[in-house]
């Protein structure tokens, strides 16, 4: 059995097995629940839940967990991990992705968005365009945090890593309209005036990962976490 604490934009993968997804937003269930299914698709369960307090999640009946990008929006990271180690059968196993700092040389898909609301004079849209990347302030200590959290939890073997990655969008259109994806996203675009002004900035900025193709693709980062539930 396989469990996923969070849906990640809806992108839950289908895979052999039972699945519970988990993840404490409605939204983000609803889009998992629209992506076709494969025939031989999981059984897929959709739980609205916090992770950190979960009471659905049953006794060490999991293999595997994973949790994909979801660990900087939790208050207690720490007791999610022990939640999930909670389930997992002894030998089980946890991985978790969580973004790295978005700076000038990584992560620059959300660095120059936030940018781009500031200079349209949208300074107190920043933090809560930037919280994907909050987990830590550098690389290493993001690394530390997750390993600090594994054993904190419980698991052993603890490990984490930084893994470098892509941010692809089909075209500059697609990856501008990210923007509308945040919390304060129905609002930048209902202000036409605002949205074509911030929507020419980003785009700029992002021109220089503009592919003769019209794609756009942008340098990615994230820590990658690995633990084991012990055998005893």
């Amino acid at each position: 059995m396989i469990d996923r604490l969070t849906t990640d934009d809806g992108a839950l993968r289908r895979t052999q097995g039972k699945v519970t997804a988990l993840d404490n937003s409605p939204g983000m269930l609803n889009r998992a629940r629209s992506k076709p299914a494969d025939a031989d698709a999981a059984t897929i369960s959709y739980v609205e839940e916090d992770a950190c307090a979960s009471t659905t999640l049953p006794s060490r009946e999991f293999h595997r967990a994973y949790c994909q990008q979801g660990l900087q929006f939790m208050p207690d990271p720490a007791a999610a991990m022990r939640a999930v180690l909670a389930s997992l059968q002894p030998g089980g196993h946890f991985t978790a992705a969580v973004w790295s700092p978005a700076s000038a040389e990584s992560n620059q898909t959300i660095y120059h968005l936030c940018e781009a609301l500031r200079d349209v004079g949208k300074d107190d849209w920043v933090d809560v365009a930037d919280k994907p990347m909050s987990w830590s302030t550098t690389d290493a200590a993001g690394v530390s945090k997750l390993e600090n959290c594994l054993v904190d939890a419980g698991f052993i073997n603890p490990d984490a890593h930084v893994e470098d990655g892509e941010f692809r969008f089909k075209d500059m259109t697609t990856a501008v309209d990210i923007a509308k994806v945040g919390p304060f996203g129905e609002a930048l675009a209902a202000d036409e005036a605002l949205w074509n002004a911030f929507r020419e900035n980003y785009a700029a900025r992002l021109a220089r990962f503009e592919r003769p193709d019209g794609a756009v693709i942008v340098p990615a980062r994230s820590f990658i976490a690995h633990g084991v539930a012990p055998w005893n």
